[in-house]
């Protein structure tokens, strides 16, 4: 792997067309407009497939859109999928919960991207009912996709000691518990083939004990079910191959949209994502990498060795912002080899941080040989002051054996700027900031310093 990356690196720029082809056209969004977000696109009929039945959707009461909703369904009408997907925005909680279901019953799979947005990114789509998110990832796991699990598991873990707290949790609490756990648990039994005897109500340590083997299961069988999502679709290509178009959008919203969904497509997603890494457009390219930092985690061993050597090119030869966001891809990836390439190859202060931070993520032997050498060579001298704290850190998570002092004395500096990016890397070493404050006078950071330094020798 080393050659090969050293002649990557030897190849020069990569070549980027001068007039790249103008993105698709966006359904229902007119030229040009910049105020869209893709949970609305994305639930809209693309080219060649029908639209919804909009007199079915305007029926009254809202158990007569029910019903006319499985109808359709039970027909075979070609207009389902659209016309589901556009009744998951119902203002009645029951009709759009049920066109949920009804998508999952029936494998509408090109719903898999819609219904995903219906899951986040919270809370940027805060108007999403709790009731319609679980039944979306539900739906989710019907159709294969565990992009709602972790949903799901907070939402059984409401009402038990494992409940998250308010901060944490991914939705706005709401005192109808049961009915949302109800909702989840169908998507557990059919992602995992039962229910793990939780039943919703029941005394806490029953549904604590059958939330523990809920986690154990999820945790086991995870990266089997990610590498098992359906991403071959053609409906569902289509929309991912319009967000990966379109990595460059103006409004944050979208981009926001395009990093909490591609990611939670699965590993099937990796092919679209190269068209991303090929645009011409530095924030595309910037973001197509970011996707593939968050896909890492769903991602087994073999594949994030693609997802690493689909980071290589950019983390050799672009430019320093895409080639700083490829070494964090590499890092969540846990291979080290391009980082070690690079850290040869690479001399921009930016670029060297980005390096240092991934290797020190990885967790590889070899990381941590490369920065021992490194520590020990002139090259550590000429470190910019964050570069540095980078090296104490990274040589700290590759290596249990190393010594923290180094990196303590980063954190009681009296440069605030230099004890910030300390504490920075603290949190990810650790989890844990020990309410230590970088600008408060270094002589009343003791207690601080104490407990991250008892943290730091219990790693």
């Amino acid at each position: 792997m080393l050659p090969l990356l050293l002649a990557l690196a030897a190849c020069g720029e990569p070549s980027m067309p001068t007039e790249p082809p103008a993105p698709p056209a966006l359904p229902g969004v007119p030229a040009g407009s910049r105020d869209w977000a893709w949970r609305d696109v994305l639930e809209r009929p693309l080219p060649g497939e029908p639209g919804p039945a909009a007199d079915l959707l305007a029926l009254q009461p809202a158990a007569a859109r029910m019903d006319a909703l499985a109808a359709l369904c039970d027909a075979r009408d070609p207009r389902a999928a659209s016309t589901l997907m556009a009744a998951l925005r119902d203002t009645q909680d029951a009709v759009a919960a049920e066109a949920a279901r009804l998508l999952g019953e029936h494998g509408h799979q090109r719903a898999i991207p819609r219904l995903l947005l219906g899951l986040g990114p919270f809370p940027v789509d805060y108007d999403v009912p709790p009731a319609v998110r679980c039944a979306e990832a539900a739906a989710l796991a019907r159709l294969g996709n565990p992009g709602g699990m972790d949903l799901i598991l907070v939402v059984l873990a409401e009402g038990t000691p494992q409940a998250v707290p308010d901060a944490q949790l991914p939705f706005t609490r709401t005192d109808r518990v049961v009915y949302l756990q109800e909702l989840a648990l169908l998507g557990l039994s059919a992602l995992a083939g039962t229910d793990f005897g939780y039943v919703p109500g029941a005394p806490v340590p029953q549904r604590g004990a059958a939330l523990d083997a809920a986690r154990a299961w999820w945790q086991e069988r995870r990266l089997a079910l990610w590498a098992a999502a359906p991403a071959d679709d053609p409906g569902l290509q289509a929309r991912a191959r319009l967000v990966v178009a379109r990595l460059s959008a103006y409004q944050l919203r979208q981009i926001d949209g395009a990093r909490f969904m591609l990611p939670r497509l699965g590993p099937g997603v990796l092919p679209l994502l190269e068209d991303g890494l090929r645009a011409p457009d530095t924030y595309a390219r910037v973001h197509s990498l970011e996707i593939l930092e968050r896909l890492a985690d769903a991602c087994d061993a073999k594949t994030r060795a693609r997802l690493a050597s689909l980071a290589a090119g950019p983390l050799l030869q672009d430019s320093p912002q895409v080639a700083a966001q490829a070494a964090a891809t590499c890092g969540a990836a846990h291979v080290a080899d391009q980082l070690i390439v690079a850290l040869e190859q690479r001399s921009e202060p930016a670029v060297l941080v980005a390096i240092l931070d991934a290797l020190g993520r990885t967790g590889q032997p070899a990381a941590r040989d490369s920065l021992r050498a490194l520590a020990g060579s002139p090259r550590a001298a000429a470190l910019t002051p964050d570069g540095r704290v980078a090296l104490l850190a990274a040589r700290l998570a590759s290596d249990p054996t190393c010594d923290p002092a180094p990196f303590l004395e980063c954190l009681a500096s009296p440069d605030a700027e230099l004890a910030h990016a300390a504490l920075q890397r603290l949190i990810a070493l650790t989890g844990d900031d020990f309410g230590l404050d970088p600008a408060a006078p270094p002589a009343t950071r003791a207690p601080a310093l104490d407990a991250a330094r008892a943290a730091l020798e219990r790693r």
